[in-house]
């Protein structure tokens, strides 16, 4: 090091000698550096700062001055412990959640990188002991389903969960509740008519314990199932008038067979007589015919259907030097007004 020029307030009086100087040496030895020692907590899966998955999170170095260029390496700062209390029964791409403890890789010399480190050095002795804690990732779910007639056999494939966040390639899955009319109902894939609400209950999967639910902007599914439109297929059918003719459908199910007359009108119980090509599905009766419905009268198939008159028992009654009295022995078909005629 050489003197090459005065300043001062009185440098003006003086001038350096053309001889005799003496050179010096000067030694800039490299700033020690230390890092901040607070705990560390991440996200599971975030890499807003420029953290890879997988990676762990880099302490911050203090003793830098301003504007210079250092930082740490993970390849020659880490040792990463996990605290024997932490079961770490959890799989993903990131580090899994729990608690760890990051240490020097030595208690020599830490590698440094940046425009500015050969200025600086950082000892691993120097680097105490730093807690880091990886906490659950907030997802949030939608449930998608659509209404269905009941007995729909794409039911079981048609609910839709989507999990909103996770790490692209994690394996989470979920498991659901469902609710009919507000009541808690066990899957099946044949559900009854009525209306259903869904919601995720819990996830599973080799890195569900990665991930927690958010308490808000979930999405529960909602759908319907509807009776199913039948139009039953008609044959003939005998009848004597008054009498319901009932045919089987299903369990719990049977076809009342009716007429449809010309204007569209529906009897159920129609007069005696041959109606070819005019029988109908009157109505579904039973104790689950809740879940089938008909197409409009117009709409219906047609069979045949003839209904015999119904047979009555004439009497006379009479005393001794009386008047006989004439009447009918059986009630008639709908309490039908019928009278013996003579």
């Amino acid at each position: 090091m050489v003197v090459t020029g005065l300043s001062g307030e009185h440098a003006r009086n003086y001038r350096l000698a053309e001889s005799g100087n003496m050179p010096a040496t000067l030694t800039i030895n490299r700033r020690p550096l230390q890092v901040v020692t607070d705990p560390i907590a991440l996200i599971y899966g975030d890499t807003s700062g420029g953290r890879g998955l997988g990676e762990n999170p880099l302490p911050v170095l203090k003793g830098v001055l301003p504007g210079d260029e250092v930082q740490l390496t993970g390849e020659g700062f880490y040792r990463v412990q996990k605290d024997p209390e932490d079961t770490y029964p959890r799989a993903g791409l990131d580090i899994p959640v729990g608690h760890y403890f990051i240490l020097a890789y030595s208690d020599r010399e830490i590698p440094l990188t940046g425009r500015d480190s050969a200025n600086y050095v950082l000892h691993g002795a120097s680097v105490p002991e730093i807690s880091l804690e990886v906490r659950p990732k907030p997802i949030t779910y939608t449930i998608t389903v659509p209404s269905f007639e009941y007995g729909d056999p794409d039911f079981p494939t048609a609910v839709q969960v989507t999990l909103n966040g996770l790490v692209p390639g994690d394996a989470v899955e979920s498991e659901l509740d469902f609710w009919r009319d507000g009541t808690p109902w066990e899957w099946s894939p044949l559900p009854d008519v009525g209306d259903y609400t869904v919601a995720l209950r819990t996830l599973t999967g080799p890195a569900a314990g990665n991930y927690v639910l958010a308490e808000t902007g979930n999405t529960i599914g909602q759908f319907s199932v509807i009776p199913r439109l039948i139009n039953p297929s008609l044959s003939s059918y005998d009848s004597v008038y008054g009498d319901p003719v009932l045919v089987d459908f299903e369990q719990g199910v049977k076809l009342q067979i009716g007429v449809r007359l010309d204007d569209g009108t529906i009897i159920k119980l129609p007069d005696a007589g041959n109606y070819n090509g005019k029988a109908v599905v009157a109505e579904l009766v039973g104790d689950y015919a809740y879940r089938y419905r008909l197409p409009a009268p117009d709409e219906r198939n047609t069979g045949n259907l003839w209904v015999q008159k119904r047979p009555v028992t004439g009497l006379s009654q009479a005393l001794w030097g009386t008047k006989p009295v004439r009447g009918v022995s059986a009630s008639s078909a709908r309490d039908d007004p019928v009278h013996q005629a003579g």
